[in-house]
């Protein structure tokens, strides 16, 4: 009788073991589309949110007489590829628009999507995106703002960044 609860404790170790180490599937924006109900959506895009909330940051990248950004979070986007969010603080008192140039991941080169207008003397929070699935983490990222005057289309500065 020993021999054979043990046996069944053994099993069922075995499989709780088993269970333990297999990976959760991340979720993704097209799990959520793809969802039965409204409520199974809601409950994947909880997820994603939870998720979102381990990559928040507070990196400053840049803090001139003409603009504060800070790094607020990174990650893997659900979109596919990976997002950094950035805040941003025109100091200037006229309107500006930031772009990103010249953008590298962890050694490679990328198409980095960012480009906002901030009236003068706001601030504004948005996300720079790589679209390419294949990069999944946001790692030793480089590139340079580009700071221009929105009414001339001047550079006023390009700050070169940095996100470890």
């Amino acid at each position: 009788m020993k021999k054979i609860l043990s046996l069944i404790l053994i099993t069922i170790l075995s499989f709780s073991l088993v269970a333990c180490g297999q990976e959760k599937k991340e979720t993704t924006l097209k799990d959520v589309v793809n969802s039965k109900d409204s409520k199974e959506a809601n409950e994947k895009l909880n997820d994603i949110k939870e998720e979102q909330k381990k990559n928040v940051c507070s990196i400053v990248l840049a803090d001139t007489k003409n603009v504060k950004i800070i790094c607020k979070g990174k990650g893997k986007s659900a979109l596919g590829g990976i997002y950094i969010t950035l805040y941003i603080e025109n100091k200037t008192k006229k309107d500006i628009l930031v772009g990103v140039d010249k953008c590298s991941n962890n050694g490679s080169m990328v198409d980095a999507l960012f480009g906002e207008t901030i009236s003068a003397g706001m601030k504004s929070e948005n996300d720079l995106s790589v679209m390419k699935k294949e990069i999944t983490e946001v790692k030793d990222f480089k590139g340079t703002f580009n700071i221009m005057d929105n009414s001339k289309g001047e550079i006023i500065e390009n700050i070169d960044f940095n996100i470890k």
